[in-house]
């Protein structure tokens, strides 16, 4: 099979990312195990920390993989969703699975697939399957796996983990994981196993006491940044961060995180407090594998980590970030007038149906002078003038197109004002490609 072949093959299964639909009631683990079962249980032959949460969850998944290979593991990284190549969904040792590995696998999985009658996966189960059977061929030590959305029902909750990882908790994909903060906190909370230890971001207490409730019945020990977890930032610039973290096993000094913003000092604590965890495991974790791990991260690191207030250009400013919900684009706001003293940006914004626009536009507003108002590539995009009624403070335009917002956005922005591009992984892919 060829690559354009095995993309069109994967293409074909349901996917909640492209459905015109939206999310349908997909959900449960039956499919999964069937599939697991006919490859021999890849996801059993190696080690795993699951990651779950609202915010955050690609950055601390990358931080901790990061951290192990600098240690001298093999490790196998799934995330999702991918900003600029769907190979970026599956590393090992931070290198993309090749177009020829992909090919192989997909042609290895309709072979055998194609045999058994009524199993009717979605994409997401196929290239979790995908993921667990690299990981084991590469014979990889520990993998670090995404969630995809929620926990309970995904895909990658048939592993057993080492960790769970538990990131801040908001309200995302409320039609299908509950209308409120502790119904969401029930299916995240779905990962968290008997014999691993759970480590969680600081979280509302609505959350929290869903995720104390359920570690209480698993029996596994909680570890709480903020309280098991402390951290406190010592500088900051466009550039990055540096702090230190007391875990629960050891303290850190001097932590040179490449990504900038509050909210990553609070995921690379929480990111700390997974390899505390695995250190008290018994894993072999130096401090200055935490300190070459952490220091390597972002979009030109050993680690690549796209879209994370990236700055793709700087005359004038350009800065991506894909956040998708309200309590990111919030945490957005704060970046950029923190870490890049930027007070009113061009914003480039394009959203997907079902999302809390309302919410993403009033932040928007807060730190937005000019609106540019596009349509991602993605079928289940907002149309720009649809979007548009949401917004009542900032001046908009309209784009048909990402290309027409980008340059668009150069000719409001000049050479003094910022420009960012924001709302949707989608649409921050697109602009990388053109930025660059």
């Amino acid at each position: 099979m060829t690559r354009k072949g095995a993309l069109r093959y994967l293409a074909s299964f349901y996917d909640a990312e492209q459905s015109r639909h939206g999310t349908i009631p997909f959900y449960n683990l039956e499919r999964i195990e069937k599939l697991v079962r006919l490859f021999d249980d890849p996801h059993t032959k190696y080690k795993t920390i699951h990651v779950t949460g609202t915010k955050g969850k690609g950055s601390v998944s990358a931080m901790i993989a990061s951290v192990l290979q600098a240690a001298g593991y093999r490790v196998g990284l799934y995330t999702s969703p991918h900003v600029l190549d769907i190979r970026e969904r599956i590393r090992v040792n931070a290198g993309m699975i090749s177009p020829k590995d992909l090919a192989r696998r997909v042609s290895e999985f309709k072979d055998k697939v194609r045999k058994v009658r009524g199993i009717h996966p979605s994409f997401f189960e196929v290239y979790t399957c995908l993921a667990f059977n690299y990981f084991a061929e590469k014979k990889i030590d520990l993998a670090v796996m995404e969630v995809g959305m929620g926990g309970r029902l995904d895909a990658t909750n048939v592993v057993k983990p080492l960790v769970s990882c538990i990131t801040p908790i908001s309200f995302d994909h409320t039609e299908v994981l509950g209308k409120s903060l502790s119904d969401i906190a029930r299916e995240k909370a779905g990962i968290i196993k008997p014999g691993s230890v759970c480590v969680s971001a600081a979280q509302e207490k609505e959350a929290l006491d869903v995720i104390r409730k359920k570690c209480r019945d698993m029996k596994t020990p909680l570890y709480i940044v903020g309280r098991d977890i402390i951290y406190a930032g010592r500088s900051w610039s466009g550039r990055g961060e540096v702090l230190d973290v007391k875990g629960p096993v050891r303290s850190y000094k001097n932590v040179r995180l490449p990504l900038a913003g509050e909210h990553q000092l609070a995921n690379c604590a929480l990111a700390i407090g997974v390899i505390d965890a695995l250190i008290g495991k018994g894993y072999h974790i130096p401090k200055t594998a935490v300190a070459r791990g952490i220091h390597s991260l972002g979009a030109y690191g050993h680690t690549p980590l796209h879209a994370r207030c990236e700055v793709v250009r700087r005359n004038p400013l350009v800065i991506v970030d894909a956040a998708h919900n309200t309590a990111s684009m919030e945490a957005l706001g704060r970046t950029l007038a923190r870490n890049f003293k930027v007070k009113k940006a061009v914003v480039i914004a394009g959203f997907l149906k079902g999302k809390d626009i309302k919410g993403m536009a009033r932040e928007i507003e807060k730190f937005a002078g000019t609106v540019i108002l596009t349509r991602p590539d993605n079928v289940r995009a907002m149309g720009p003038e649809e979007a548009g009624a949401y917004f009542k403070l900032a001046e908009i335009a309209l784009a048909k197109n990402a290309r027409e917002a980008y340059n668009k956005s150069l000719m409001i922005a000049g050479k003094s004002r910022a420009i960012d591009v924001t709302g949707s992984f989608y649409l921050a892919g697109e602009m990388i490609r053109y930025a660059k």
